[in-house]
């Protein structure tokens, strides 16, 4: 490859990673959106770039190629972004949805900064890792003898084992759960912070001083010297220092915990199954746009409620710096073998690959803060990891595992495929270099982006913006969903409470996901929409 051919593909990648930037950047914006609308335009797209590539001296047949360096740069650039609007907003992409609350934790703690820095660098370990596994891999599948067979008839007894490691998550959290229970004592705002170790025993009184750190529905945690501790009762503002007194509760958490998870799972599942393949109530009424009906599901279960819980939020603290923070490796390539998986075995999506992350996942209840941001990065790994990996399974099995890949599978057409998934191909090289720049580019405007919007919330009081976010969400989702969609999002909004309330984790809810594929590879599917049409 020539100069000139290297500066002309650098330039396309450059642009879809401002694409990329730029759909990242908007609430409910999914890439495989953008890809449609570019694929929408593909035939003038096509022959303005064929122009081009007779003014830059090249031939009109390397088009094609050029599109696909635009696609899979803004797909790449767009996994890095996405983060700001679920870190800010609370409103997840697909691949962010576990990563919504921790996030937003450490928002409200002050670290929006370090947590920005575990979402880009988790994001580039997962790229950077892909990258130097494509060649390699691409070379061993290539040469395999027709494994992927054995890929697609192993895909559903794996969602399977799945589900059942995600319920059975349930039983490993044995641990001795302490709260102070003040609601028949007080809660009353201090000068100072008492030092006395507390000695909890359950149903005794109790009396803990120390600085509001986090927020919630029912209650808050505090933190002194001897630790952090929960507490039951009336909810003063984030960082005021506060004498509690009430009844301790000491016990291990119940054994009921993994039928409730159970329970939601199959809720959230049935949810998911109904959006994806029913007729939903009014959806001829006000049909919208008609886009995807995960907007809506995926900004219900995990979204919305941290929205309407957080409506009572004192001002966002001002934010620390973004350089500050310790990345895990080890948690990034967590994320990146969860990612290959979500990238090359057919219909597992970033969302199943984050749940299979969030299994080999250890979130110290003793440091939560720690726990959130080494989740996040594991998290962020996998969206991005997913994505290049999808890429190589392209370059491999002429097959695309998300929107993005299957627009760039028909702008590139069956001799382009087959060019591409040829060893070592030029056209291979180019995608991949594509996918280094809209990594490079990605992490960079993550990092600055998300500085600026980091210095400027600071201080401002969540209520407004979290109205003003309320209201945005409501007319999006009117907008792509139409009526339908705003049943929807209050359906799911409605579970999405329920986990908190349950004590049981958010991950369960990703049974909206995984319920319906599992019932699409067992062949129930459509006896269940016969049934339902019956």
């Amino acid at each position: 490859m020539d100069l000139g051919t290297m500066l002309v593909v650098l330039l396309f990648a450059v642009l879809g990673s401002l694409l990329g930037m730029g759909s990242g950047l908007v609430p409910g914006m999914h890439v495989n959106t953008l890809a449609l609308l570019l694929l929408a335009m593909s035939v003038p797209l096509l022959e303005g770039i064929a122009y081009l590539c007779t003014e830059f001296g090249l031939r009109p047949e390397f088009a094609p190629l050029l599109l696909s360096v635009l696609i899979i740069a803004a797909s790449v650039t767009h996994s890095f972004v996405d983060f700001l609007p679920s870190l800010f907003l609370g409103i997840p992409d697909e691949s962010k949805v576990l990563s919504v609350l921790p996030a937003h934790r450490l928002l409200l703690a002050g670290q929006g900064g370090p947590a920005l820095v575990c979402a880009a660098t988790g994001s580039l370990i997962g790229a950077t890792v892909a990258l130097l596994l494509a060649v390699p891999l691409q070379l061993f599948m290539l040469s395999a003898w027709g494994c992927e067979w054995a890929i697609e008839l192993a895909c559903p007894y794996f969602l399977l084992l799945v589900a059942v490691l995600l319920i059975a998550s349930e039983f490993r959290s044995r641990k001795v759960r302490t709260l102070l229970d003040a609601r028949p004592g007080s809660v009353v705002e201090a000068a100072t912070v008492i030092s006395v170790l507390p000695i909890p025993s359950d149903r005794s009184h109790g009396r803990i001083s120390g600085r509001v750190i986090h927020r919630s529905a029912r209650g808050f945690l505090l933190a002194n010297q001897h630790g952090k501790w929960n507490v039951l009762g009336p909810v003063p503002r984030v960082g005021a220092n506060v004498i509690a007194e009430g009844v301790w509760s000491v016990r291990r958490r119940s054994t009921i915990a993994p039928l409730f998870a159970l329970t939601l799972f199959l809720a959230s599942g049935w949810l998911g199954f109904l959006a994806m393949n029913a007729q939903l109530p009014f959806s001829e009424l006000f049909p919208g746009m008609r886009q995807s009906v995960l907007f809506p599901l995926l900004t219900g279960l995990f979204g919305f409620p941290s929205l309407l819980l957080s409506l009572r939020s004192r001002p966002v603290p001002q934010q620390e710096g973004c350089g500050e923070a310790s990345v895990s490796l080890g948690d990034g390539l967590k994320g990146t073998a969860a990612g290959f998986l979500a990238g090359w075995l057919p219909g597992i999506s970033s969302t199943t690959g984050t749940v299979i992350a969030s299994l080999f996942s250890r979130r110290d209840d003793a440091d939560r803060d720690e726990g959130a941001k080494r989740f996040i990065v594991m998290v962020s790994a996998v969206g991005t990891s997913s994505a290049v990996f999808s890429l190589i399974a392209l370059a491999t099995l002429e097959k695309g595992r998300t929107g993005a890949l299957l627009t760039v599978m028909q702008v590139l057409g069956l001799e382009g495929l087959g060019e591409l998934a040829s060893p070592l191909s030029a056209d291979f090289v180019v995608l991949l270099l594509a996918t280094l720049v809209g990594a490079l580019l990605g992490y960079f405007a993550t990092l600055r982006l998300g500085a600026l919007v980091a210095r400027k919330l600071g201080g401002v009081s969540l209520l407004p913006l979290n109205l003003i976010v309320i209201s945005f969400v409501l007319v999006l989702v009117a907008v792509f969903n139409g009526l339908s969609g705003l049943i929807l999002l209050a359906c799911a909004s409605v579970l999405g409470l329920l986990p908190p309330l349950l004590g049981i984790g958010r991950v369960h809810l990703t049974g909206s996901m995984l319920f319906p594929l599992i019932l699409f590879y067992f062949g129930l599917r459509d006896p269940l929409l016969a049934a339902l049409g019956g």
